[in-house]
């Protein structure tokens, strides 16, 4: 395969997968909080116009002025004061971000009231509170949950005094404040205040802009915007400003007719000032409603006048008189540059690094400042970012692949690197905000690995033979040990470890009744059932396969320090959920010795009834390679095995299916046990306790546990030296589960005259 051909996969999968991620939610997200802070901080603090000034209520202002801390509590005559000395400063537009809801305590709203009045430039705060409300269906239950928003204007003779009424809520995306709202479509399309600022600041070429929009082939403006000298009442505006945008959105191409006419015929009449005003009006009307915020700077990037300071009597007069704020538009709100607990502030990416945030106003004058100046943040067109990450990742893939690794991994890096200044400049010189963090930290990583993962899986090709050649052989667990180290598998090392052994009962008269063909297809699907079961389901090691018979093993780790009971109890507890999930997974239904009552007939697993026994016990053991002469087994060696495989072969002689030794099973929860008693098998010099593994306890059914009960209950009676009650008591159960062998086993011990010489045990004699 040409080097054409390696590259081109690579370079489409990750151009898709980067423009798929993009026009995704979790891509949007991942755009918007790491580039875009990592744009901004490149790019840096910027000069806001000169058209925005903002007057900052801080921590100090009260006690300056002396008067209470708090602004709310402060006689509104001060404000009146306020904003007669703007008015009288030339300001073009006031907007005092106060919260007015409520009536003054001191009774003085209206000596505010007059000096908006008089001022007839002033835009009041309008509080908006958001809220989900049920919806309740006829019989009064919730059949759902709607949005809810309510306005909470000044108190009607401040409302009745102002320009207008606009409220500045945020859109609620994740933790920093990005994006703000021209229009509010839940509040029924009204405009917010930074567009109501736009609108009465462009009050000067209102005449001439009402012309621009008559020769652009704007129609159906509300008759009131028509008079002479634009002059509503209150609230006039918001009705102006919805019949602006009502022509902007019946002809979408009436901005850029807007544009021309501004350009071309009317371009001597216009001066720059009042051409950047007409155009920041017609991107206002068509533009789209929730826009990016393009900040300045760090909080006090834009200039800021403390309250006191034209408030105070002192010198206010010549201090004044320097203070030239003509033309220009005035936000009134709290704005501490030295408070990080400042009660209006928002996180952005210009939070200081001592924790001040920038504040609600100065948010607001940003806000206006983008409008007025066309600098709202545009993010790219869907299309051109697609485009984008398309090409560029496509790029980055062939890069990589048509040229040796010495030249292609540099070339990627400065192709991405010259992206990336790009995408910079567009974004402090046009506005522009391009896809970055996708293509630099998702595209770029996303090749390389592909490719670095290409090299491997060529290297590592030749090996995966000799692996899968090595499984068919060894524990999976083995294999992929001695793959990593490149060494044969281990030598013999000592261990605790529970072990499973199994086999399938008259195993030598299937193999006599079936061809050899047929019994090897039915193993091979037994043989991966176990394998299943044991190494992926329950993690342990498949060592052994003898004909129908099979061992298995849970070990602790090398360099665990725990040998006791405690320390083990998970390789314990796997054993022994292995060993019921095989039997029902083998002979589906069947519990103690007989299929469970209540359960369903399952159809058989296998064509050929396969009745699987299990022996399960846990001690130290060996496990690893042994051999000479150049063959090797891998296999677990010592006493725990072969005792391992006694148990095992107990189900013959009691009818059982899983045996377990006290060992294998001492402190387990969770499963169901029947003791069966201690037995000493042929040449053992101690005897067990050995345990039916029953099920999941939770899985056990009402005659399963009382079965269980009864044994446990005849067993401490046999203890206690109370055999004639420990009869009875089988007796009882035999009567109750007359086919249940391990209970006919135990009357018959006995009465044969079970115990003889003292002996709590019962020897066995089968090897």
């Amino acid at each position: 395969m040409g080097r054409w051909s390696r590259s081109l996969p690579i370079g489409l999968v990750t151009a898709v997968f980067g423009v798929a991620l993009a026009v995704t939610p979790v891509g949007i997200e991942f755009e918007e909080n790491v580039a875009l802070p990592w744009l901004f901080k490149i790019r840096g603090a910027v000069e806001p116009p000169a058209e925005v000034v903002i007057v900052a209520i801080d921590g100090t202002t009260g006690r300056k002025l002396g008067l209470p801390n708090l602004p709310r509590n402060w006689p509104r005559s001060i404000h009146g004061q306020l904003v007669e000395t703007l008015a009288k400063q030339g300001a073009s537009v006031i907007v005092l971000d106060l919260d007015f809801s409520q009536p003054s305590s001191g009774g003085n709203d209206a000596a505010l009231s007059r000096a908006v009045a008089d001022a007839d430039r002033v835009v009041l705060y309008e509080m908006l509170v958001g809220k989900k409300q049920p919806l309740e269906r006829a019989d009064g239950t919730v059949g759902g949950w709607t949005w809810v928003e309510q306005k909470f204007p000044p108190v009607p003779e401040l409302a009745a005094a102002a320009k207008a009424l606009g409220s500045f809520p945020l859109p609620k995306l994740g933790e920093a404040a990005t994006r703000f709202w021209t229009f509010k479509s839940s509040t029924g399309d009204a405009p917010t205040i930074p567009s109501i600022a736009l609108q009465l600041h462009a009050l000067p070429i209102h005449d001439r802009w009402l012309e621009v929009l008559e020769r652009a082939g704007g129609s159906g403006l509300d008759p009131m915007a028509m008079a002479p000298r634009y002059d509503p009442e209150a609230g006039g505006v918001v009705r102006l400003m919805a019949s602006y945008r009502d022509i902007f959105g019946k002809n979408p191409d009436l901005g850029a007719e807007v544009q021309k006419v501004v350009v071309t015929s009317l371009k001597d009449d216009f001066s720059s000032k009042d051409h950047l005003l007409a155009n920041a009006l017609s991107d206002l009307y068509r533009g789209p409603d929730v826009r990016y915020l393009n900040f300045y700077g760090p909080p006090g990037t834009i200039k800021a006048i403390p309250y006191h300071t034209l408030i105070q009597q002192d010198g206010a007069t010549a201090r004044n008189r320097n203070l030239d704020l003509t033309g220009k538009v005035v936000f009134v709100g709290y704005a501490d540059l030295y408070d990080p607990g400042q009660p209006d502030r928002f996180y952005t990416v210009f939070s200081r690094s001592d924790g001040v945030d920038l504040s609600g106003v100065e948010i607001m004058a940003t806000a206006f400042a983008n409008l007025l100046t066309g600098r709202t943040l545009r993010p790219s067109d869907p299309m051109l970012a697609a485009g984008i990450l398309f090409g560029l990742g496509l790029a980055i893939g062939l890069v990589l692949y048509l040229f040796p690794a010495l030249v292609a991994v540099p070339g990627a890096l400065a192709l991405a690197g010259a992206y990336a200044v790009g995408a910079q400049w567009a974004f402090a010189q046009a506005n522009l905000w391009l896809p970055l963090a996708i293509p630099i930290l998702v595209q770029l990583p996303l090749a390389l690995l592909i490719g670095l993962m290409a090299q491997y899986l060529l290297e590592r090709h030749r090996k995966r033979g000799i692996s899968r050649a090595m499984a068919y052989y060894l524990p999976s667990d083995v294999v992929r040990r001695a793959s990593l180290a490149g060494e044969p598998p281990p030598a013999v090392e000592e261990c605790y470890a529970a072990l499973m052994s199994t086999d399938i009962e008259s195993y030598t008269t299937i193999s006599e009744a079936t061809s050899p063909l047929a019994l090897a297809a039915v193993m091979e699907r037994y043989w991966a059932l176990l394998n299943s079961i044991v190494e992926k389901r329950h993690r342990g090691l498949n060592l052994d396969i003898v004909a129908d018979s099979a061992m298995c093993a849970w070990r602790v780790p090398t360099n665990s320090k725990e040998t006791g009971v405690s320390g083990t109890s998970d390789q314990r507890l796997k054993s022994c959920m292995a060993a019921i999930d095989l039997r029902d997974a083998i002979n589906p239904g069947y519990r103690l010795g007989r299929p469970a009552a209540g359960s369903r007939s399952l159809e058989a697993p296998f064509p050929i009834e396969l009745k699987t026994r299990f022996g399960l016990h846990a001690g130290w053991t060996a496990i690893g390679s042994l051999g000479g002469g150049g063959h090797y087994d891998y296999g677990v060696w010592g006493d725990l095995p072969n005792t391992t495989t006694r148990i095992e072969g107990l189900n013959k002689q009691l009818g059982t299916r899983i045996l377990a030794s006290g060992e294998a099973v001492q402190g387990l929860n969770g499963l169901l046990l029947r003791p069966v008693g201690r037995y000493m098998f042929t040449n053992k010099t101690e005897s067990l306790e050995i345990f039916e593994v029953v099920c999941r306890r939770e899985q056990g059914t009402e005659s399963e546990f009382e079965l269980c009960a009864g044994f446990a209950e005849a067993f401490d009676l046999l203890h206690a030296d109370h055999p004639d009650k420990a009869e009875a008591c089988f007796r009882r159960l035999s009567r109750a589960y007359p086919d249940d062998r391990p209970t006919n086993f135990w009357l018959r011990k006995i009465e044969s005259g079970w115990p003889t010489d003292g002996e709590t045990f019962v020897r066995l004699t089968m090897k």
